[in-house]
């Protein structure tokens, strides 16, 4: 609608109508959606009308609406490098916000940046990197699809008198199999789990997909048009324990939806399996990893009795329900084995600890590249000048530098 202040606004009432903040605010109103690709015959509408002001517009959801706006306005940027791209920060070492996930954060990047410096090491055997720093990190989003993950660290180096800057950018590796595409499965598009689901936007606002024992997880699951048929939804822990045995009911239209386990905490570490069940056989699966912590909220070391409080799953069941009944019909017949391989897991500390979080990062992520905000000795480290990447947080975005469109 365009209202007498002028603006033009995305009301979906039906889907931007949930609350969803009842732990943050005191009241449960309706709010505007994004614009996307989608609305932008709607905008096109407005063109030559007087309206000043439209909303809601958020890259990391669609940049593409964001651009077209521009083509609208005349403002040619079809040649402009990164015109695709998006950095969206999840963490800066100086955002006292990001206190909450600090550990898990700081689990994740230590384990990439150690995975990535052995990997440079085996090509620069003359140079030594030392007092890493983490400064930020950012989800790099090309053409509105997530691309990867990008870690900004200060390191010092062998033969330079001043720290230097690196950036590692990381791919996520997906593990998801079909078993039997035929029947209602055949409509299922995408089966993502992860946490801080907005249920306006229908996305998880954990772009990084980072989870941990405290984490509250969730299934997003997206169909198109097909049958409608009752599924199931098995959670199973690294331990092979059914956490979860959960009805799931698929209707014929295409549609988004969300499921969310009630688990107790902490969740097992180690890598969790996901699987959807017609008519009692198992059609899908998905594996994801809870990382187990490394350090303290303070950034210490976690002990002993920190690490067994953690790091060992919930004291009994996940939930109310015991679901052992359905562990024969899911095929969990080495059930005593990853149980074992979970309680030795369960109690490792310092460098143990540390292989195993490096094991189960190497699982969800690969890395691909590096590069340097300065050049540097080719004997020592032959990388990229970040300026010039781009995928690199420090290169040009030309699209959001206001001083290239405003003159004083």
């Amino acid at each position: 609608m365009i209202d007498n202040n002028l603006h033009l606004t995305n009301w979906k009432r039906k889907q931007g109508c949930k609350c969803q903040h009842k732990n943050q605010v005191d009241w449960c109103g309706c709010s505007p959606n994004v614009f996307k690709s989608l609305d932008f015959d709607r905008l096109l509408m407005y063109k030559g009308k007087i309206a000043y002001f439209a909303r809601k517009f958020e890259p990391v959801i669609n940049q593409d609406i964001i651009n077209s706006v521009d083509s609208m306005m005349t403002r040619d940027n079809a040649d402009l490098p990164a015109m695709s791209h998006y950095w969206h920060n999840i963490y800066h070492h100086l955002d006292p916000r990001s206190s909450s996930t600090t550990p898990l954060y700081i689990s994740y990047f230590n384990s990439l940046i150690r995975r990535n410096l052995k990997a440079l090491g085996s090509v620069a055997s003359a140079c030594t990197i030392s007092d890493i720093h983490i400064e930020d990190s950012h989800v790099l989003y090309v053409a509105d699809h997530f691309h990867r993950l990008l870690i900004k660290y200060n390191v010092t180096m062998t033969g330079l008198t001043q720290p230097v800057t690196l950036e590692s950018q990381f791919s996520f590796k997906q593990h998801y199999n079909v078993l039997d595409p035929f029947g209602p499965i055949g409509s299922l598009q995408t089966l993502e789990v992860g946490t801080d689901f907005d249920v306006k936007e229908l996305v998880f606002r954990n772009y990084a997909g980072f989870l941990g024992p405290d984490s509250d997880i969730g299934l997003r699951h997206v169909w198109g048009y097909g049958l409608e048929a009752s599924l199931s939804v098995a959670w199973i822990d690294p331990a092979g324990i059914v956490a979860a045995y959960l009805d799931l009911t698929v209707a014929k239209d295409a549609r988004i939806d969300f499921q969310k386990p009630k688990l107790k905490h902490p969740l097992r570490p180690g890598v969790w399996t996901v699987k959807l069940l017609y008519k009692l056989k198992v059609c899908v699966e998905i594996q994801f990893v809870v990382l187990p912590y490394t350090n303290t909220l303070d950034g210490k070391e976690l002990g002993l009795n920190e690490v067994i409080t953690t790091h060992n799953g919930p004291d009994g069941l996940y939930s109310s329900m015991n679901f052992s009944d359905f562990t024969g019909k899911l095929g969990l017949d080495i059930q005593k084995e990853l149980y074992r391989n979970s309680v030795i897991n369960g109690r490792k500390v310092g460098k143990d600890l540390e292989e195993w979080v490096d094991e189960l990062s190497s699982f969800s992520w690969s890395i691909q590249d590096t590069c340097s905000s300065r050049n540097l000795p080719y004997s020592c480290l032959p990388l990229n000048i970040c300026s010039n990447t781009r995928w690199s947080s420090l290169s040009p975005d030309l699209k959001c530098d206001l001083s290239s469109h405003f003159h004083m």
